[in-house]
Formats: C-alpha cells, sequence, structure tokens
C-alpha cells in the first residue's frame, strides 16, 4: 500500500505541473528600479542562485553538493519561474494593486515585486535557519526561454547555473523513469516494451532491440535539443557573467574541482580543503535507489543505464542515427561524441 499511495500522490503532483505550453504562458516584464530594488535586498539579503536544465540532467546531485559548504544552502522544485508566477501572477492581484483608490500602491502594478518578495522570503526562511548566507533552489527548465525570461524578471540580480548532460543519457533515465513509476501513462506499444523488459532485459541491454518507440524518442530528443539551446542562449544573454554552465559528466568524474569552481563562482568562503571527502561521499549516495526499487525492483534490477554513457550499451544503431538526426548538432557543440558511421 505505502508504495501505491508515494506513487499517487507522484502521478498528483505531475499532473497539476505537466502540459505547460511555454508559447502561451506569461511572460513576466520587470519593473525593478534600483531604488525598489535596494529596499527589497535591504530585508532579504541574502545572495540567490537558481539551479536549471533539463529533466534527469543531474540538477539534484549539483545541488545536494553545493549545499554541503557551510555558507551555502540548496533545496529544489520551487519552479519560481513558473509555479510562483501561476499562482500570483493573477488578473484579481493585478487589479488589487492597480486600483486607483488604492492609496499604498499609487496605482502602480508591483506583481513582480510581490513574487520576489514571496520567493526571497520562502528561501531566506530556510537558509536563515541552517545559518547559511547564500541560498538557491534547483528547478528544472520546462519553459525554455520564457522561464529564463521570467526568473530574470523577478531575479536579475541572481546567480544562474545550468546542468547539461549527455541528452542520450538523460533519454535513458527518462524511459526508465517512466517504467518505474508511471506505467499506467504509457501507450500499448510503450507497455510491452515495459513488459519485455522486466521478463528480459538481454535483448535491450546488447542494443539488439529498442527501448524506444521512434516516434517517443524524436519528440523527446527534440525536447532535449530546445531546453538546452534555449536555455543557454537567452541565459547567457540575461545573466551575462553571473551564469555559468556545467557538463553532468565533469561533475562526476571530477566532482571535487567542479564544486570548488561552482562555490568560488557564488563567491563562498575559499578554504574548501576539509570538504573533498564530503564531497566523494554525498556523490557517491543514491538517495533515488530505494524509491524506483521499492516500486520495480525486478525492472530496476535489469535496467541500468549507469551514470555516464550508457547510452553506448543501450541505444540501438537506428536509435543513434534517429538521435542525431533531431540533436547530433546540439550533441556536437557541447562536445559529445557524434557517430557518423554506426555500422
Amino acid at each position: 500500500m505505502r508504495p501505491f499511495l508515494k506513487r499517487l500522490k507522484r502521478h498528483i503532483s505531475k499532473l497539476s505541473t505537466s502540459h505547460v505550453d511555454a508559447q502561451s504562458f506569461p511572460l513576466l516584464h520587470s519593473e525593478f528600479t534600483q531604488t525598489e530594488l535596494m529596499n527589497i535586498r535591504r530585508h532579504f539579503p541574502l545572495k540567490k542562485f537558481f539551479i536549471l536544465g533539463f529533466g534527469r540532467s543531474g540538477k539534484t546531485l549539483l545541488a545536494r553538493l553545493i549545499r554541503l559548504h557551510p555558507e551555502v544552502h540548496c533545496n529544489w522544485h520551487a519552479y519560481i519561474y513558473r509555479d510562483v508566477v501561476r499562482a500570483l501572477a493573477t488578473p484579481a492581484l493585478e487589479g488589487w494593486l492597480e486600483r486607483e483608490n488604492n492609496h499604498w500602491t499609487h496605482g502602480q502594478n508591483l506583481t513582480v515585486s510581490l513574487l520576489r518578495v514571496v520567493s526571497d522570503y520562502i528561501m531566506e526562511r530556510e537558509a536563515n535557519r541552517l545559518g547559511k548566507s547564500i541560498v538557491g533552489d534547483e528547478s528544472p527548465n520546462k519553459l525554455g526561454g520564457v522561464g529564463i525570461r521570467n526568473m530574470h524578471a523577478i531575479f536579475p540580480d541572481a546567480y544562474l547555473l545550468h546542468v547539461i548532460r549527455d541528452g542520450r543519457d538523460v533519454l535513458l533515465w527518462r524511459r526508465l523513469r517512466e517504467f518505474v513509476y508511471f506505467p499506467q501513462e504509457l501507450s500499448r506499444v510503450d507497455l510491452a516494451i515495459r513488459n519485455s523488459c522486466r521478463r528480459d532485459a538481454s535483448p535491450f541491454i546488447n542494443r539488439q532491440r529498442s527501448l524506444f518507440t521512434p516516434s517517443w524518442l524524436k519528440t523527446a530528443a527534440a525536447a532535449w535539443e530546445r531546453s538546452v539551446r534555449t536555455t543557454d542562449t537567452v541565459a547567457r544573454e540575461l545573466y551575462k557573467d553571473k551564469y555559468q554552465l556545467l557538463h553532468f559528466e565533469d561533475l562526476v568524474s571530477n566532482p571535487i574541482d567542479s564544486i570548488f569552481k561552482v562555490w568560488s563562482f557564488l563567491g563562498a568562503g575559499h578554504d574548501y580543503s576539509d570538504l573533498e571527502q564530503l564531497i566523494l561521499e554525498e556523490k557517491h549516495k543514491d538517495p533515488d535507489a530505494r524509491w524506483r526499487e521499492e516500486e520495480d525492483p525486478v525492472l530496476v534490477r535489469n535496467l541500468k543505464p549507469g551514470l555516464a554513457g550508457g547510452w553506448r550499451r543501450m541505444f540501438t544503431t537506428e536509435d543513434v542515427r534517429l538521435f542525431e538526426r533531431v540533436a547530433g548538432q546540439e550533441l556536437a557543440k557541447w562536445g559529445y561524441e557524434v557517430i557518423s558511421d554506426t555500422q
């Protein structure tokens, strides 16, 4: 019963936040004056940062490692650029703020200021309790450029971290997540693939049979390519020297140097030597492993994508070709191997 209730809770949460159309989502326009921003920071002075990226790219691992520093706290899934905007930036709120006889606002639309104050309070409340002076949130960017622009409208003075990962490994983990947590949402063909994996995974892990339908792989590859490209482009435009991009593969292969660079970027204290062992220990933890095994131990045991490069043993020749036709240029742009001859 307990695994079922957990799955139901996640399913309800997914339904409440899925199917967001970036094209029709409200785009905020920052109305901060320097005086107003300084006034807000007088009440909420802690330095803020945000970790964004495509789902299953290693953002939570980065957040867990970042908050090992005694000055830095990070939590996840506030979705400030999306859910806070959707909840508070409403016509009713704007009508109250702009009402002519509201002598407190003088007819000004202070929606963005209120979004900032609410977000600041929630983040600083927890950071202050933990004695931290730098605080951030990790959330997947499901709105592309719109998400970055909304984040910048609310937090133009924040630091932005963007995690990217080889899209083929990302899709393996997303597929495993679907198979384990959301089998009820799979099509008949996808469900048949899942059930075959549970019975005998050897054809899948030996590249003899694909884990994906062509339509699923094409759609997912396009989503990864679009997210990585637009997030990086818009983030560089808006955040400039307060933007840093990280490769998941570097985070895994050289976590100490990677996290030291992030702490330096955020302006955290520079004596990190006593934190090296903590970084290595945290990197090897997998907090979600127990949940996955509770949901479907057979499937989890049969399909093990691996931390990096798992696609090499699980993508068929046609999988590789299809992914590269859709997103090969983006792979090459970030230094990931593109196979021109897959025979």
